[in-house]
């Protein structure tokens, strides 16, 4: 490279200082043009747009204060008729059949009593209970009433009432989700200074009528109760969701140790609702009322079209199986003279 042209100054510096300016206001940018395509989404919005959308017809014909609870009976229906009254059928045949299971239980102990012992004793029992465990899914499958088939109606109940929090905070705006909340109602995180339902940025699905279609004292269902009662009448719909006969469906006269540890906590926990969430926003606690009320309510709905039989649990008194007395021990019959 020539030492001149190394020493070119670049085009621009050659331009004259007294060039026309135009102001920032009238200086139009240029942008590339791409192909026109959709604008991809997320896959969270692909799941949120159908209740989004079941909201937004909802309230083309109610305000926001009817329309949150008539989307928590509409989903609760959908759920009922899908998956609740087939899950209620499989834990009625379960629970009839219990005497069943406890029959082959104690028929492979006979069977096991009954065998010489052998010298590895763990073996045998590995064995009598993957016989056991055979015969038993036997049975369920037979009967159609496999515990999987009865644990859809509680997994799916959770993540319905997830997504539909979800899609009523993004249309509310709220910048925090319901942990979030949780824990500045604990004073463990620092509320924002900025209010609910002021965007920075684009929300499509903002609402901003959520502000002036409450009811009674919570008129603005982007704030907190103001009173804070609904976190409260939460807390005592679900711990009489739990302590009703709606959360008392066993499978065994005796509850385990498993099973009275989980009512337990979810009795720690309906409890703890009334004082945790008195940051979380009326929208949401209205939402949230409304599907517990369902809950009982479609449980109550069960128990009358689909009543769990009674009687067929274990039976209190233990079942032994006694080996035959030895005829040394027999008592004799006394000698009668003819």
């Amino acid at each position: 490279m020539s030492p001149l042209r190394s020493l070119r100054q670049p085009t621009y510096f050659h331009l004259s200082r007294n060039t026309i300016r135009l102001p920032p206001s009238q200086i139009t940018l240029r942008s590339r043009a791409f192909h026109a395509t959709a604008r991809r989404e997320d896959v969270t919005a692909v799941f949120l747009s159908l209740p989004h959308s079941l909201l937004t017809a909802l309230h083309e014909v109610m305000p926001w204060y009817a329309a949150i609870p008539a989307s928590a009976v509409v989903m609760r229906g959908l759920l009922l008729w899908g998956l609740g009254l087939r899950s209620r059928e499989v834990t009625v045949r379960f629970i009839g059949t219990e005497p069943l299971r406890n029959a082959l239980r104690h028929q492979k102990i006979y069977e096991m009593r009954n065998e010489p012992v052998a010298e590895d004793t763990s073996k045998d029992m590995k064995n009598i209970q993957a016989a056991l465990k055979k015969e038993v899914r036997q049975l369920d499958r037979r009967w159609d009433c496999s515990l999987r088939k009865q644990l859809v109606w509680g997994i799916s109940s959770l993540p319905v009432y997830l997504v539909m929090s979800e899609v009523i905070r993004r249309m509310g705006d709220m910048k925090n989700g319901i942990l979030g909340m949780m824990w500045i109602g604990m004073g463990l995180k620092d509320p924002d200074t900025s209010l609910h339902g002021v965007s920075l940025g684009t929300n499509e699905w903002y609402e901003p009528t959520f502000a002036t279609e409450g009811m009674l004292w919570f008129p603005n269902l982007l704030e907190p109760d103001p009173n804070g009662y609904l976190p409260f009448i939460v807390s005592a719909l679900m711990l009489f969701n739990v302590l009703t006969k709606g959360g008392k469906v066993q499978f065994r006269a005796d509850p385990g140790p498993i099973q009275r540890a989980v009512r337990g906590v979810l009795i720690v926990v309906s409890l703890s609702v009334g004082v945790v969430c008195q940051e979380v926003p009326a929208g949401l606690m209205l939402y949230w009322a409304t599907s517990t009320s369902t809950v009982i309510l479609s449980n109550w709905f069960m128990d009358i079209k689909y009543p769990v039989p009674k009687g067929l649990n274990r039976c209190k008194r233990r079942l032994d199986i006694l080996k035959p007395k030895p005829a040394s021990k027999l008592p004799r019959k006394p000698l009668v003279r003819k």
